[in-house]
């Protein structure tokens, strides 16, 4: 080395405490070099690629649906809704609606090979009812040990209709349930997706599904499932001091840390995908033998209060992950879930989805209208904006040796276009020499048509 690179050597070996002094590799991102004191390190060592065009470290946004050192969206409270922090039978996460949204219909489908339960331990893909803490009616799907899948139901004094039903993982599954107007019933149904109906590829609002297989009853409505009103779409509601829940959860034989895992793949990803979940109202006239019909909105401001997390004993925030396409989202509209344990394979750190966010959203001549992508499509028809922050800093030294800080950590970033279809991209920031940052996207932000969206929006 000669010249400015052993003035720079010299400065490094400074910064090394006296008597543990030792080699040294130097990278220059923006210069795209390397060099060090010892020719055999620097051979074998490889620089990170770089996002051609990133600017520097981005703005925190404006809502943060995730964020580790900001929960107020996991500890979301109100009147109607259940109780948080409430300590379960075991972790959690709810997507909890308004008050006075008492019903609900979603698609879900659990990944092969993304799960495993303890003897004793159960997964649970179900909807609740809530008029306030501990009032809670559940209906859904609950996951075996077996990996079998079958009809579940809880708080209600219900006989279901083809209760012995078994579904599978890798199988699209709808769930219906909540309360209906003016009937005094809850109505309560599981099935296998018809062929005839993809959550993935059509929308319409006045979809009629018949559920494969289905599993179903009209049980009376609890007492407390009383005070009837409008809800916030403008809907009939048969309980006003009520709201409905999307929830995923594990329930345990004993609340311990014993290795469950519930929709997380061995990539450490998260596999059990919610899709067109709609929070509304059962209309008037559902009752056996008879169309129900779900009214709802198509816009996530009317009608989704926040979300709820326990992490079991642990408490650690990465057991349970419900992602979603964007801060806000649609609600539960759609969302890619997990849940995993330590005393397993638990791995710490940020999960992403195991897929692009494809569940088509509503219509653009929805009324009220669907909300549009927080930031202006670029030229190529994309945006990017940023759903998740999690990075700090730590000390360095910038080229005068003067003490500094870097950013260090990663930002999940959603890119979409103009009919509002996702994928997340995450990007992590590791301390390079000097106080600079190398960043490293993953997946590679290359969308389906080849483009790349500008960055300006970082």
């Amino acid at each position: 080395m000669t010249g400015k690179d052993r003035a720079l050597a010299h400065k490094l070996m400074k910064l090394m405490p006296k008597n543990q002094r030792g080699d040294f590799v130097f990278f220059d991102p923006a210069l795209n070099r390397k060099f060090s004191n010892n020719a055999a390190l620097a051979d074998a060592s490889t620089i990170s690629p770089r996002f051609a065009g990133a600017a520097g470290p981005p703005a925190a946004p404006a809502t943060s649906r995730r964020a580790s050192s900001v929960r107020t969206r996991d500890d979301y409270t109100s009147s109607c809704g259940p109780d948080q922090p409430h300590r379960g039978t075991g972790p959690y996460g709810r997507m909890v609606s308004k008050c006075g949204f008492t019903g609900g219909i979603g698609f879900v489908n659990v990944a092969c090979g993304t799960s495993l339960m303890p003897t004793g331990d159960q997964g649970n893909l179900y909807f609740a009812v809530n008029a306030g803490p501990n009032t809670a009616a559940e209906g859904g799907l609950q996951y075996n040990s077996d990996s079998s899948i079958q009809p579940y139901t809880a708080g209600l004094n219900a006989t279901l209709n083809n209760a012995t039903a078994k579904y599978a993982c890798g199988q699209d599954l709808v769930i219906s349930f909540g309360p209906v107007y003016g009937e005094n019933i809850v109505f309560a149904e599981v099935g296998q997706s018809p062929s005839s109906f993809d959550p993935r590829k059509f929308w319409d609002g006045s979809q009629e599904i018949v559920p494969n297989n289905a599993a179903w009853t009209f049980t009376p409505s609890p007492s407390q499932f009383s005070g009837t009103g409008t809800d916030g779409y403008g809907t009939p509601s048969p309980c006003m001091n009520c709201a409905i829940s999307k929830i995923t959860s594990i329930a345990q034989h004993g609340d311990a840390d014993d290795g469950a895992v519930f929709g997380v793949n061995g990539n450490n990803l998260n596999d059990i995908h919610w899709m067109q979940v709609a929070f509304g109202n059962w209309l008037n006239g559902c009752r056996d033998g008879q169309l129900c019909t779900l009214r709802y909105s198509y816009n996530q401001f009317t009608y989704y209060g926040g979300e709820q997390e326990y992490y079991g004993l642990s408490g650690n925030p990465d057991v349970v992950y419900q992602d979603g396409p964007t801060p806000s989202g649609f609600g539960p509209y759609e969302t890619y879930d997990g849940i995993i344990l330590p005393g397993g394979r638990y791995a710490s750190g940020h999960r992403l989805p195991d897929g692009a966010f494809t569940a088509p959203t509503p219509p653009p001549n929805a009324t009220p209208a669907p909300v549009a992508p927080p930031c202006t499509l670029d030229s190529s028809g994309y945006c990017v904006y940023a759903i998740d922050r999690h990075t700090s800093t730590s000390p360095c030294y910038n080229e005068s040796g003067i003490r500094d800080r870097v950013l260090t950590g990663y930002i999940n970033y959603t890119i979409t276009d103009s009919t509002m279809t996702n994928t997340v991209y995450e990007l992590s920031y590791s301390p390079s020499a000097y106080c600079s940052s190398d960043m490293t996207w993953s997946p590679d932000p290359t969308c389906q048509d080849g483009l790349v969206p500008a960055t300006s929006n970082i």
